[in-house]
């Protein structure tokens, strides 16, 4: 088994059509070459440069945005609940006052850190109930900082490919009299500024169109508030779910190549820091 681990190296582009990329059996590697794949292998996963964090951070990142998308949706939720004369009760503002009214009268029974909605407020949905309320007022107040949207690139996201709605579907036929996949996917790079050769693969897992356009029109350096609440769902309900098992994947490759590295040195009377 040790004699059949491979360590590839980076991939080269040659031409637009060819991609090189050399192998070496780990067993024939010399110490300092096996110390070089172990060092690098420990970069991709620990690596705390923000312009190219490791896996591990960028993990991280994306279970925060997950919490953060979802305190941006739960102000929006109480934002829209109006009373009889339909006039919107709650305000960011009158959130905040409401919240810290609140603690200031039970500052003595309670501990603020371990605080959440359903604490506060009956009647909370259940997506919302376990926010921290310290996250929430955050959000109340415009400091949840910028999305950062870098991992999200285009490819990750055609690739998650797309999934016409029956109401959508229905709105291509009936409006727009388009009645094939194939006029519905050119409408769809027309529309989004799509290169035309760029496949867009059909998937049952994928996004629906409204879905797709979104996470195709998020743009960089965008506030939480600055999201549509089409982008928080979509990025709340499904695409940071699939990248997080995305990078989750590539993190128990480089584990697994950490692994055996570690068994080929010792096999190998080698050091490796």
């Amino acid at each position: 088994m040790i004699n059949e681990y491979i360590w590839k190296s980076k991939k080269t582009i040659i031409d637009k059509n060819t991609v090189d990329q050399s192998s070496v059996k780990m067993i024939d590697m010399s110490e300092r070459e096996l110390q070089s794949a172990y060092t690098h292998c420990k970069n991709m996963l620990y690596n705390g440069d923000k312009t190219s964090p490791g896996r591990y951070l960028v993990l991280e990142e994306i279970k925060k945005q997950t919490l953060y998308c979802n305190a941006e949706l739960a102000v929006r939720w109480f934002l829209q609940i109006v009373n009889d004369k339909d006039t919107p009760i709650y305000s960011r503002f009158s959130l905040i006052n409401e919240i810290n009214d609140f603690i200031e009268l039970n500052k003595n029974g309670i501990k603020v850190q371990d605080l959440k909605l359903k604490d506060i407020y009956n009647g909370v949905p259940i997506d919302y109930s376990n926010i921290s309320v310290d996250l929430f007022l955050k959000s109340c107040k415009d400091t949840l900082g910028k999305f950062n949207k870098s991992h999200i690139t285009q490819t990750f996201i055609v690739n998650l490919g797309i999934w016409f709605s029956q109401d959508e579907i229905r709105n291509f036929e009936q409006v727009e009299k388009l009645s094939t996949l194939e006029e519905r996917i050119q409408v769809v790079k027309d529309r989004l500024n799509l290169r035309n050769d760029l496949k867009i693969p059909i998937k049952s897992s994928g996004l629906s169109y409204t879905q797709f356009r979104s996470m195709i029109n998020l743009k960089s350096n965008k506030k939480y508030l600055e999201l549509t609440t089409n982008q928080l769902e979509t990025l709340r309900d499904k695409v940071l779910f699939l990248l997080e098992e995305n990078v989750s994947f590539h993190i128990s490759q480089w584990e697994s190549l950490m692994a055996q590295i570690e068994e080929v040195a010792e096999y190998k009377k080698y050091k490796l820091c």
